[in-house]
């Protein structure tokens, strides 16, 4: 049985992100199965959130785990995914895997 969970983004600073700079630049949250990834991609969309991509990716093609991407408020990227059940799914077309990295 998944539990609901919150997760609240906030902006902390005026200040710009920047990806290039090293510190935090994905964060991923793991949930058990495709389902509560398409849950939260619903959750989402009612919420007017964009997603990265337009719709849930496998990480790799041939990879079973993958899920959605978005930016927090800062820019930083934020990930529901799952370990298994996505390998049907498309995979990025730009030849990178849809985290960003592997």
């Amino acid at each position: 049985m998944s539990l609901p969970t919150d997760l609240t983004l906030w902006q902390q600073s005026a200040g710009a992100f920047d990806a290039a700079r090293p510190g935090l630049h994905h964060l991923a949250f793991d949930v058990p199965t495709p389902r509560d990834v398409e849950a939260a991609a619903a959750r989402l969309a009612d919420l007017g959130v964009p997603l990265i991509y337009d719709e849930i990716l496998s990480h790799m093609p041939g990879m079973s785990s993958g899920g959605i991407f978005f930016a927090d408020p800062d820019g930083t990227c934020v990930e529901v995914g799952t370990r298994a059940g996505l390998d049907a799914l498309p995979a990025p077309e730009h030849g990178e895997p849809s985290c960003g990295f592997f």
